[in-house]
């Protein structure tokens, strides 16, 4: 396993304001600036004008793609609290930018225990994704599991009906990983306040293209931008060798249940949020993307 240099224990906290820096903070902005513009053009494309089936499916790829790069930044910063100290403004920025009916405060939430217990079984969340998907070791195997290569990617494109399901879960219980979060009085209005924001934001479009139309597009939409992150997030996490062991310290879990991929490409990085490093942001999760392919260098030592 690679050796790390020493890392400040509060650099490796999921909610750091002391590893912030104002570069990462004008970065966010700046991915929310380019992200919003372009959903909302294309939003706009595809409740206004009236084009082909061919190119409405064009369009719909496009979109779904664009969704899920900015999941992977906006709503990724949004939880990291990158956009402001004041959580309403990380709140509306995602909203406002990816109105993809997500809830950003459950978000963080479980954010927070996948950065503290990644790749810790049932406890992060993202180990126990479906009955069907073996994804962890720790997962019991069963017969179907060996088919899961064939229908994995069509479980993917529905994940964004898992994220719904969990939401609901979360708010009736409050249970993130092994914490309790908030009172139901308080996840309700949160929940109620994110979900009339992302209805306020879509409405227009809605109002213009028609309820028909506007829900075959969505369907579509989701199907591609969940498939797409699903990927991104499957190669960081879900790979041959990347498993947590009972001792492990933060730092030696970065290494032990990430992976790096593409870590040249600034494009890449770009349309992952980063997470083609994912273990320099598990290790830095303010430092500002711009630095992760120096970071990935540093962090490791032959």
């Amino acid at each position: 396993m690679p050796r790390t240099r020493i890392v400040d224990v509060m650099d490796v906290t999921a909610d750091s304001d002391r590893s912030r820096t104002p570069s990462a903070r004008r970065e966010a902005w700046l991915g929310w600036a380019c992200y919003a513009g372009a959903i909302h053009l294309q939003l706009l494309a595809l409740a206004v004008v009236r084009l082909g089936p061919v190119v409405v499916a064009a369009q719909i790829l496009l979109l779904g793609v664009t969704l899920a790069s900015a999941l992977l930044s906006v709503i990724h910063d949004a939880g990291h609290s990158e956009f402001s100290d004041r959580q309403w403004v990380n709140v509306l920025a995602a909203q406002i930018a990816v109105p993809m009916g997500l809830w950003v405060s459950q978000y963080r939430a479980k954010h927070r225990i996948h950065h503290t217990k990644a790749n810790v079984y049932a406890v992060d969340e993202s180990t126990v994704p479906h009955p069907l998907l073996r994804v962890h070791p720790q997962t019991p195997l069963r017969a179907w599991h060996r088919f899961q290569h064939l229908y994995a990617p069509a479980l993917y494109a529905l994940a964004w009906i898992g994220d719904l399901r969990s939401q609901i879960r979360f708010l009736r219980t409050g249970v993130a990983g092994t914490a309790s979060v908030g009172t139901l009085r308080s996840r309700a209005t949160s929940y109620a306040t994110e979900k009339a924001l992302t209805i306020a934001v879509l409405l227009p479009y809605v109002l213009v293209a028609g309820p028909v139309r506007s829900a075959a597009i969505g369907v579509g939409v989701m199907a591609v931008a969940s498939l797409s992150a699903a990927l991104v997030l499957i190669a960081g996490h879900v790979n041959v060798g990347l498993v947590d062991t009972a001792d492990s310290t933060f730092i030696t879990r970065a290494f032990t249940t990430t992976a790096a991929f593409s870590t040249t490409s600034p494009r890449t990085r770009r349309m992952t949020g980063g997470l083609s490093h994912h273990h320099v942001h598990h290790l830095r999760p303010h430092a500002p993307r711009s630095t992760f392919s120096t970071l990935h260098t540093e962090l490791i030592v032959p």
